[in-house]
């Protein structure tokens, strides 16, 4: 039990945590699950089991301790190691472009569709279970920046933990990061082109910009805006 707690990196290693966005504590989360820590030896049975899932990002500081804490078999200087790592990947992040520059945080259909389409592509992710849309725009764009380390991990993962923090579908060939984005891009073309097929007949142009703009402003798609709309006029 002396080796676990010898082991257990200090308080003030994590303070930079308190210091990151939303998004960065979504992408450092996303980060330790694609890319975990070495686990192995003895675990005193004595502590408590953490849950090991966010739902909002005001959850993801003490897990991300608790994954540390919990790295039981690795020595103190590779969780350093590790963590001096995780700071120049994160540094990195934040310099990169967005993966999906027409993804907004407040397009809840959208970022359902795209949350569902990573999903049922390739794997289902335990560790994560965003409420709010923001909370799913920052899980999205962290698991899309962290893909590669799921592709070059992932046998890895599979093994070791199938069903703690997420469950690779067996039968889907897990595509590149460079696939994922380029099939998101694409089947959101599409499916932006099927919107505009079946668009309010007989509108002119302007009214038109302004049933967008309304169901901009609403949250909520054209079709639902413009039946809300005649509802209101007409009861």
């Amino acid at each position: 039990m002396s080796e676990y707690f010898e082991n257990i990196l200090p308080q003030d290693h994590f303070n930079w945590l308190y210091k990151l966005d939303s998004q960065g504590l979504y992408w450092v989360w996303v980060y330790l699950n694609f890319n975990p820590i070495c686990t192995k030896g003895f675990r005193p049975s004595s502590l408590p089991i953490e849950k090991g899932y966010v739902e909002t990002h005001e959850a993801i500081i003490p897990l991300i301790i608790n994954t540390f804490d919990n790295s039981h078999g690795t020595l103190f200087v590779d969780k350093q190691n590790y963590l001096e790592e995780l700071k120049i990947q994160y540094s990195k992040f934040l310099s990169s472009e967005r993966s999906l520059n027409w993804l907004k945080p407040n397009d809840t259909e959208l970022l359902g569709w795209v949350w569902n389409y990573i999903c049922k592509r390739s794997l289902e992710f335990n560790f994560l279970a965003p409420i709010t849309s923001k909370d799913y725009y920052w899980a999205i764009n962290a698991v899309i920046s962290n893909w590669q380390l799921l592709l070059r991990n992932q046998s890895k993962l599979y093994i070791e933990r199938p069903t703690i923090r997420f469950r690779l579908r067996e039968s889907i060939h897990l595509p590149t990061a460079k696939e994922l984005i380029d099939g998101l891009n694409n089947s959101y073309k599409q499916k932006k082109h099927r919107m505009k097929s079946i668009s309010s007949p007989g509108l002119t142009k302007a009214n038109q910009k302004k049933l967008t703009n309304y169901a901009k402003e609403q949250n909520t798609t054209e079709k639902k805006a413009l039946n809300e709309i005649v509802k209101t006029m007409l009861d």
